[in-house]
């Protein structure tokens, strides 16, 4: 009795035991969900699609309904809009208008469904490229893409239409060039091409034309009904293709002739019998090969030859049956398991296809067919075809006999057949010339069941421990393995790469290994389960509900369920209701794996539960009652009350976010997603957390990733937390609204309106009452404070993203509305909200420095806003700036925009297209104009001056996608001396006297590509360096050779000479840095972009790598560096902080690189052309976003 009792106390005290600790373990585990990023909600202004679809999903016959979700027809049709020249299906009238619709909504995505469009849709295309030309909202290439539709498919441009007809035929060689035209021609104005038709059909020189004049003769009798024309056509035509004689592309487009065009009577046989013509397999011109006969089995129903195909298969006339096989072949959508095994003779038979060459072509097709599907009666046959590739390798040795054994691999290996086993290890034995080729022939033996299941364990340990999660160099890895472990490695890699690879007895197994590694290596043990469940194979749903029970489940266990909660529910719904009460986490958890009972959780007893739901339903947005939820939020249980609140952050309703400014009075607290609430997750958990996004949203994967991937987001919240300070600070402050450097700020008595001009200076004025309430009224219309993030992803958007919020702040608390998006894809509210301030900035203000709150000194003497002060020098009292005129400028620029406007309605091979690019280059000159130095007296711009000798202030300057930048202009003083000046003609340097502007050749650059530096001249005049197509090269003026300077780094571009050293300095360019913005590029900061400085002696050639503090020297564009004192080695810097946005000003010394700074200047940022150091008045000038500012040096 006293044992019994003994066993049930000893049992309690076990069961209270293990209870304690799972109960620690789930708190550990609410807390680390907590911790992850929730999604935002759906925005309904997010045009979305469903990012991969099944290969059924586009099935040819089988086409959304028309009452289908938008997003299907979407996906379904773009992908039919853009397959090519084949048999393609019909959207209805009803689908094509809802595609019309969203069109209206966007027109950017005009272009993915342009080609589903017809003659009757035109007045609809147009109308939307209309709107484009006068808004152009959209870039110009958009514009000019659905204007290259339109010369095409309508009879707009039909004069246009003929100039292009006129040039391209005189162009024709082997096929014809200016068919697209002709016949876009003759369909919309036949009165211009009928003279032109009628002249090519009689002409027997130009068989090519001849033939199309035909074609097009005969498309227009079968519109007209002329029956007796059409025919005599026909028997034309199909002589043509018939005639041995004639060229490829003649022949060719005789089929296409008959094949494009309305079937007739006895096409079918006549095709047939064509069959019997082993030419027309093989139609190739001199720059292509043609479709021939393929071209009738591609623009038909798929399968339709098919079983005529299989029956000509079989003919005793091995001509006509390797047409047939060809056809088979050639044909993917009907290319089926029938279809294979009726064309296995090709692997074993070398009399099946007499013909050599077309027999490899056709074997090599069927391989890669049957890489795809599964033929068991194909195994035989892929055996002998390897022996038989493996004995041409051996005698041979070529590339093409490789690729063959090793797609003969792995067909072998998708045929998933132990009989292939030993013909298999024996390739791997006798012929593994590299790891890639070793890691296929890995996999085949896998895949044919040529590794127990332990072998499979031990390839995953060995894969793990000495690659890790990671998938380094293979090459590099297996050189240093022995055989053994090269292929425990390489089959590892491959089962770690896809969760079909894992049957459930090797997922047990794995399991099993952990368990056991768990005490000997417990790291590698967490890699193994952690592969298993980033997998998601099919088994590991059973094993972590399990977990989840005995609450032994990790945070991505529980990442993995959320994710596969759909799946669950469909198999193990009574194993999740089995959870209930197991522990206090599995039962609240179990509660988002049904996706409902909440209710039951939250008006339950335990406060563990009710943390574990919170935590996971954030995750999922799933909606729970906010009354019951604030009803949490009591600070005794602080496990609950952060969950309760990282739900309602999430939840981010009106009513959530009161409840939380209610409990956070006075701070400002700022509520929204950015573009998911809370922070990124950890590395390790950032796949997982992409995919559970991508279950809550359509576009969920995207949000994280672009949240992740923009320097502008960190920006973002460092100026919310200057507007949250200055708030809380300012008693007479009552709001703020902010977007995109504009800031409105409510005060008691007035509002002020203040915009940055730059990271360091902004303009301020007081706002009119009307034009706060024009603001106020837009964001009450458009409920801007319900909106959640936008967000919008495309592939073709060169990189330029727009990213910002709008954020509405007072003392109570505050809301972000965040956007990340093309450039090119902007959303209409932030345009229309860009436009208010836009109009709000028109009436100028007053200038503020952020400077002036650390040095009050600092002086503003001008404030530039049409004339624009970009440079500075002062010799006693010469003083002199560099003006740009804004408006002269602007003129210039808008007369240069609708000049490539012009351009659209030309082809870039056009004569007129050319005229143009000569008037617009010409006009680009005249941005030159825009700038100009004059005196400076008193705060005043006075008279127009020269410029001070050494400057070369020409502008760098590009517009549009046609010009480049006029270099030949740029930087003159690194390219000459006091006799003559250097520049580049084609792929010459020339040699330019500046007294008598005679020019003689230097050196020939032998460039094949216009892709030239600025070349910098020595000031010997001897030696000049130049970049020619990403190499770095030497010119000798007085033997005018050319030679290679060695440096291996990368692309390196000349930047100065340095007279004090007798060296050139160059550098690599590239583009992007932390901290760097355009705005800081258009104020100077170029040199920015460069890295990996090295010195260049130009007698030796020899290249010295030097650290970073030469980077001052680099800063030398438009001038060279101010002198210190007289002295020729020393100068004057300011070094600018872009990162901490500061610039330190002192003096550089060129021989030793040392640096001595004198003062600091917080809160903005300049380098050392935009200043200038008067040294007896003890001054420092600067250039500073269009303004002069001055300060005194301590």
């Amino acid at each position: 009795m006293k044992k019994r009792k003994f066993l049930v106390w000893l049992s309690a005290v076990v069961c209270l035991g293990l209870c304690i600790r799972v109960s620690f373990a789930n708190d550990e585990l609410t807390q680390a969900l907590l911790k992850l990023p929730a999604p935002p909600a759906l925005n309904p202004f997010i045009r979305h699609s469903v990012t991969t679809r099944d290969d059924a999903f586009y099935d040819v016959f089988k086409p959304p309904s028309d009452d289908a979700s938008i997003g299907d027809i979407l996906d379904y049709w773009v992908y039919w809009a853009n397959v090519g020249n084949i048999y393609t299906p019909k959207p209805t009238d009803k689908v094509l208008e809802r595609i019309k619709n969203e069109i209206r909504k966007d027109h950017f995505i005009l272009l993915n469904y342009i080609n589903l469009f017809q003659d009757r849709d035109v007045e609809f295309v147009k109308e939307i490229y209309d709107e484009e030309v006068a808004s152009k909202k959209l870039d110009r290439w958009w514009r000019q893409t659905v204007r290259n539709w339109l010369v095409y498919n309508s009879d707009y441009f039909t004069s246009e239409l003929f100039e292009l007809v006129q040039r391209k035929l005189a162009e024709t060689t082997d096929y014809v060039e200016g068919k697209e035209e002709l016949m876009a021609l003759a369909k919309f104005d036949w009165e211009k091409a009928e003279p032109i038709v009628r002249q090519l059909a009689l002409d027997n020189t130009r068989p090519g034309l001849q033939t199309l004049a035909k074609w097009i003769l005969y498309k227009r009798s079968i519109e007209t009904g002329d029956e007796g024309e059409a025919e005599r056509l026909r028997e034309e035509l199909k002589k043509i293709a018939a005639d041995k004689s004639q060229k490829s592309g003649v022949r060719d487009l005789a089929l296409d002739a008959l094949f494009m065009e309305k079937d007739f009577p006895g096409r079918d046989d006549w095709y047939f019998s064509l069959m019997n013509d082993e030419t027309l397999l093989n139609l190739k011109g001199e720059r292509t090969n043609f479709t021939g006969l393929m071209t009738l089995i591609q623009l038909s129903e798929p399968g339709k030859y098919k079983n005529k195909m299989i029956e000509l298969l079989r003919s005793d006339n091995r001509v006509v049956a390797s047409a047939a096989a060809y056809f088979l072949l050639s044909d993917e959508r009907a290319l089926d398991e029938k279809v294979v095994k009726e064309l296995l003779p090709l692997l074993s038979d070398p009399s099946w296809i007499p013909n050599g060459e077309l027999r490899q072509e056709l074997r090599r097709k069927l391989v890669w067919k049957l890489l795809k599907i599964k033929v068991p009666e194909s195994v035989p046959s892929l055996i002998l075809a390897l022996q038989e590739a493996l004995g041409n390798y051996k005698q041979s040795q070529s590339e093409a006999s490789v690729q063959a054994i090793y797609e003969i691999v792995n067909a072998l290996g998708n045929q998933e057949d132990s009989k292939a086993l030993p013909i298999l290890w024996e390739t791997f034995a006798k012929f593994a010339s590299d790891s890639w080729r070793k890691y296929d022939v890995v996999v085949a033996i896998f895949r044919c069941g040529g590794f127990s299941i332990a072998e499979q364990v031990d390839a995953i340990e060995k894969k793990l421990l000495i690659e890790g999660s990671s998938f380094s160099d293979l090459e590099t890895e297996q050189k240093r393995l022995n055989p053994a472990d090269q292929i425990k490695v390489l089959l590892g890699r491959y089962l770690l790469q896809d969760s079909k690879n894992f049957s459930d007895e090797l997922v047990f197994a794995i399991l099993e290994r952990v368990k056991s590694l768990k005490k000997l290596n417990p790291s590698l043990a967490k890699q193994m389960r952690a592969a298993l469940i980033n997998l998601d194979v099919s088994a590991i749903n059973s094993i972590l509900l399990a977990e989840l029970g005995d609450g032994s489940i990790d945070v991505e266990g529980v990442l993995r369920l959320l994710i596969n909660r759909k799946k669950i529910r469909q198999k193990y719904l009574e194993k999740v209701y089995s959870l209930r009460n197991k522990n206090p986490f599995a039962d609240g958890f179990s509660s988002c794996l049904l996706e409902k009972d909440y209710d039951a959780i939250l008006e339950g007893n335990s406060t563990q539960a009710k943390a574990a739901l919170l935590a996971c339903a954030r995750l999922l947005r799933a909606e729970l009652p906010i009354e019951k939820v604030a009803m949490l939020l009591k600070p005794e249980n602080k496990l609950l009350f952060d969950a309760a609140i990282k739900y309602l952050e999430a939840e981010d309703s009106p009513q959530a976010r009161q409840i939380i400014w209610s409990l956070y009075p006075g701070q400002a607290k700022i509520l929204g997603a950015i573009p998911y609430f809370g922070d990124r997750p950890p590395d390790e958990l950032f796949e997982l957390m992409g995919e559970l996004f991508e279950t809550v949203l359509p576009y969920g994967r995207g949000v994280l990733y672009q949240g992740d991937n923009h320097s502008r987001i960190k920006s973002l919240k460092e100026e919310e937390e200057k507007l949250q300070k200055e708030i809380l600070e300012r008693e007479d402050l009552l709001g703020i609204y902010a977007y995109n450097g504009n800031i409105v700020r409510i005060y008691k008595d007035k509002a002020t309106f203040t915009w940055r001009k730059n990271k360091d200076f902004q303009i301020e004025r007081v706002l009119q009452a009307e034009e706060l309430e024009r603001l106020k009224r837009y964001i009450a219309e458009t409920q801007a404070d319900l909106l959640p993030p936008f967000f919008e992803d495309y592939e073709d958007t060169h990189g330029e993203y727009f990213v910002d919020e709008l954020l509405m702040l007072g003392k109570a608390g505050g809301r972000r509305v965040f956007v990340v998006c093309p450039v090119i894809m902007r959303f209409s509210f932030w345009d229309r909200l860009e436009d208010i301030f836009k109009d709000f900035q028109k009436k100028g203000g007053i200038l503020r420095y952020a400077l002036q709150d650390v040095i009050p000194n600092l002086e503003i003497l001008y404030y530039g806003e049409k004339l624009r002060i970009e440079g500075v020098w002062k010799k006693g009292n010469d003083f002199r700036v560099l003006v740009k005129d804004e408006e002269k400028l602007k003129k210039v620029e808008r007369e240069l925009e609708e000049k490539i406007d012009a351009l659209e309605q030309y082809g870039e091979d056009s004569e007129e297209y050319g005229q143009a690019i000569e008037a617009l280059e010409i006009k680009q000159q005249h941005i030159t104009t825009s700038y100009s130095w004059r005196k400076f007296e008193n705060g005043v711009l006075k008279d127009l001056t020269v410029e001070p000798e050494g400057f070369d202030t020409t502008p760098y300057y590009i517009i549009g996608p046609f010009i480049e930048p006029f270099a030949e202009h740029v930087e003159k003083w690194k390219r000459k001396n006091a006799s003559f000046l250097i520049s580049v003609d084609s792929d010459l340097l020339i040699k330019k006297d500046l007294y008598s502007g005679k020019e003689e050749k230097a050196c020939f650059l032998n460039a094949t590509n216009p892709y030239l530096s600025l070349p910098v001249l020595s000031a010997d005049g001897r030696w000049v360096l130049i970049n020619v197509e990403g190499r770095l090269k030497k010119c000798d003026l007085q033997t005018n050779k050319l030679s290679e300077i060695p440096i291996d780094d990368g692309n390196f571009q000349p930047i100065v000479y340095i007279p004090a050293l007798s060296k050139f300095l160059v550098a690599n360019v590239y583009f992007g840095e932390e901290g760097f913005e355009i705005e800081d590029f258009e104020f100077g900061f170029e040199y920015k972009m460069l890295r990996n400085f090295y010195l260049v002696d130009p007698v030796t050639g020899k290249a010295t790598k030097v650290n970073e503090r030469v980077r001052p020297l680099a800063q030398q564009t438009w001038r060279p560096l101010q002198p210190f004192m007289g002295k020729a080695d020393e100068f004057w810097v300011a070094e600018p902080d872009l990162k901490n946005r500061k610039t330190v000003i002192g003096i550089f010394n060129v021989r030793n690189f040392s640096f001595r700074p004198v003062m600091t200047l917080p809160k903005i940022a300049f380098n050392s052309t935009n200043m200038w150091v008067d040294e007896q008045e003890r001054k420092v000038y600067i250039a500073h976003g269009g303004n002069l500012l001055r300060i005194s040096l301590p």
